[in-house]
């Protein structure tokens, strides 16, 4: 009995002994080759055409379009020919030079098999596909900056590994509102902790990524592996909007993160910032004062002609920390944390009122301010932020949390 490598091997000299005319630059047409190869060849382990219609049902209903996939589990590289073909689909000529499938493998000889195959399908551009485990190519991928969100991901490797590379995922915050996780082989020869993950919601703590999550039956398939599991995001860390004031109270930048908020006009901005910045001033004011036990005298320095009152003074509630004001103020339907610098700009982020690490989101907010605010030569301090550096870097870094 031949092995997978060995069938791998007369894959590549069954697909290049075709006539290049027919393959070449034509994704979908050297994914089909490979499954014809698959039915006559006895080559297991591929995500086969029924199932992969499927999962492209999925994936064109997506809203916004897809650009990001991720697949754990590359094998010969037919389902990854597959997403760049549907990338490709739902993009037409415009297809964004940002629109990319990174495939992860382990083995090096399916490494360069996928790749050839990858390049005769004209997809070199589109699909990358990476040697080494999925879980340390991911991150590298998002330390370099190429990753910071992610539309799709496909698991089809050891379904041990299912779970702790979706919580990966979460953990990355590459989740956007309405990315899908599709995995296959749930049922047999099965990943139950994943699936029940899943079907559960997700972990359930709060500001935890949430799902919606389908069990679809594959049609016609009689015996072996028929779910193909589909996992919508329901919800992330929601950032809706953010709110820059100046010192004096002053708007100097607005942005939203979110569809369907409700349209504010540029009024409507002004005089939000500026009673924000009443409020904030009159919570930092009416913070109590606990009085100071009063000191007492020496008895050396004490006479009935040099006697002085007992000295007096107060301490905020927190010893050693200043009133600073209004801080966090949340509702049923959104939460707004200030953070106001040692200058006196305060940031306003609104966020969904379970999300968690807000912290974490508003000190990168002000890291990204500094870097393409602050270090601009052509800002003038106090004035409007126009930064266009500001706005793609910030936009960049939220996607994943929208």
């Amino acid at each position: 009995m031949a092995s997978s490598k060995d069938k791998a091997a007369q894959l590549r000299e069954y697909i290049f002994s075709q006539p290049a005319s027919d393959l070449a630059n034509n994704p979908w047409a050297v994914s089909n080759a490979i499954e014809t190869f698959a039915d006559t060849h006895g080559l297991k382990m591929i995500f086969r055409g029924d199932k992969l219609e499927l999962a492209r049902k999925q994936i064109m209903a997506q809203k916004p379009a897809p650009r990001t996939i991720i697949e754990f589990g590359t094998f010969v590289g037919k389902s990854a020919l597959a997403w760049g073909a549907i990338l490709r689909d739902i993009h037409g000529a415009s297809l964004p030079a940002d629109a990319k499938v990174y495939t992860f493998e382990t083995d090096p000889v399916m490494v360069a098999l996928a790749r050839d195959l990858v390049k005769l399908a004209g997809l070199e551009g589109t699909v990358h596909v990476l040697e080494g485990p999925g879980s340390e190519s991911l991150q590298k991928l998002v330390t370099d900056g190429a990753v910071q969100s992610v539309d799709m991901a496909f698991f089809d490797h050891w379904e041990e590994f299912y779970l702790p590379d979706l919580q990966l995922v979460e953990r990355l915050k590459l989740w956007r509102v309405g990315s899908l996780a599709i995995a296959d082989n749930t049922d047999y020869p099965g990943a139950p902790a994943y699936r029940q993950y899943v079907q559960d919601g997700g972990s359930g703590l709060p500001g935890a990524v949430k799902y919606e999550s389908r069990s679809l039956e594959t049609p016609g398939v009689k015996q072996g592996p028929s779910i193909v599991e589909v996992s919508k995001v329901l919800a992330v860390e929601a950032v809706f909007s953010l709110i820059i004031i100046n010192k004096a109270g002053g708007l100097i930048y607005q942005r939203e993160f979110q569809a369907g908020l409700r349209k504010l006009s540029t009024n409507d901005y002004l005089v939000l910032a500026g009673t924000f910045h009443g409020v904030h001033a009159i919570t930092r004011s009416i913070t109590p004062k606990m009085p100071l036990a009063p000191t007492a005298s020496s008895p050396a320095a004490s006479s009935p002609s040099t006697s002085t009152p007992a000295s007096s003074g107060y301490a905020y509630p927190i010893p050693g920390v200043a009133a600073t004001g209004i801080e966090e103020l949340e509702t049923d339907k959104f939460r707004l944390t200030c953070f106001q610098t040692m200058t006196g700009t305060k940031f306003l982020l609104f966020t969904d009122p379970m999300s968690g690490n807000v912290e974490v989101i508003i000190n990168k907010i002000y890291e990204l301010y500094a870097d393409y605010v602050m270090k601009n030569p052509f800002y003038q301090l106090e004035m409007p932020v126009r930064c266009e550096a500001f706005d793609r870097h910030l936009g960049a870094w939220l996607r994943g949390r929208t």
